[in-house]
C-alpha cells in the first residue's frame, strides 16, 4: 500500500514538475512528512519509484542500440500506468526526449496474450489509432479518430483489445482556427474514457486540456543522460 501511493503521488505531481530542481524540492518535501511518520519503514520517493521503473523497464524488449535514460524510462512508466488504466495523459517536451518512441516501445511489447513477458501477457492487446496533428484539423477529423477507435471495441472476441488514440502534435491542433480540441472535452472524462489516449506535444497546452489528462513534463537531458546515451550510441557502433 505505501508503494503504490508514492507512485499515485508520483504520477499525479511529480511527473508534472518540469525542472529537476522543482522535483528534488517535491521529493524532499514528501521525505519530510514520511519520516515524520515513525510507522513508515519504507524506502524514500525517489528510490520506490525508480525501482518500480526500473523493473517494468527490464520486461521489455527495447530496440537495438536504445539507451535507457531518464526521460525514456520516466515516458514508458507513465505511458503503461495510463493507458491500462484508461487515464488520458499528455506528453509535453522538447523533440529529442523519446516521446514518440517510448510510445512505439509500449504499444510493440503490449501484444495480449501475444507478448512475450508473463506479467504482458495478463494485459490487454494495444492498438494504436493514430492521428497527425495541424493547424488545419477540425472536430469532425478527431471525431472520426474516436468513431475508429470504437470499433476496436466492438470487434473483439476472444482477445482483449484496448485501442489507444495517439494524437502526435496535438500543439499543433491547438493553433487550428477550426477550434478542433473541444471535442476532447468530453471524449476525455476518466469516469467514460474507453481508449487509451495519448497526446504528444512540444509545448503545454491550455489549463482547459491540460485538467483533463495526466500531464507529464519532459525535462532537458542533464549530464547523466548525455552520457548514457552517448555511452549506448557508441557501444552499438563498436558491437
Amino acid at each position: 500500500l505505501n508503494r503504490a501511493t508514492l507512485v499515485a503521488l508520483s504520477l499525479c505531481y511529480f511527473f508534472r514538475l518540469n525542472g529537476q530542481t522543482e522535483r528534488e524540492s517535491y521529493t524532499n518535501a514528501v521525505q519530510q512528512v514520511l519520516t515524520s511518520d515513525n510507522k513508515y519503514a519504507g524506502k524514500p520517493l525517489v528510490e520506490t519509484l525508480r525501482s518500480e521503473q526500473e523493473k517494468l523497464v527490464n520486461l521489455m524488449e527495447l530496440p537495438t542500440g536504445t539507451a535507457t535514460n531518464r526521460a525514456l524510462t520516466d515516458n514508458i512508466f507513465v505511458l503503461i500506468a495510463c493507458i491500462i488504466n484508461r487515464i488520458p495523459v499528455i506528453l509535453c517536451g522538447k523533440p529529442g526526449c523519446s516521446k514518440t518512441s517510448s510510445v512505439q516501445i509500449v504499444i510493440s511489447n503490449l501484444k495480449g496474450k501475444k507478448s512475450k513477458n508473463v506479467y504482458f501477457q495478463t494485459l490487454p492487446e494495444l492498438v494504436p489509432v493514430s492521428y497527425q496533428g495541424s493547424q488545419n484539423c477540425t472536430s469532425d477529423s478527431i471525431v472520426k479518430v474516436f468513431e475508429r477507435a470504437d470499433k476496436y471495441l466492438k470487434a473483439k472476441n476472444k482477445t482483449e483489445l484496448l485501442s489507444v488514440i495517439v494524437f502526435d502534435e496535438i500543439g499543433l491542433a491547438e493553433l487550428s482556427a477550426h477550434n478542433p480540441l473541444k471535442v476532447l472535452h468530453s471524449e476525455l472524462e476518466v469516469e467514460t474514457c474507453r481508449h487509451g489516449f495519448v497526446g504528444l506535444s512540444n509545448w503545454r497546452l491550455d489549463a482547459s486540456k491540460m485538467n483533463r489528462a495526466l500531464y507529464l513534463a519532459c525535462p532537458d537531458p542533464d549530464v547523466n543522460d548525455l552520457q548514457l546515451t552517448a555511452k549506448t550510441i557508441l557501444k552499438s557502433m563498436t558491437s
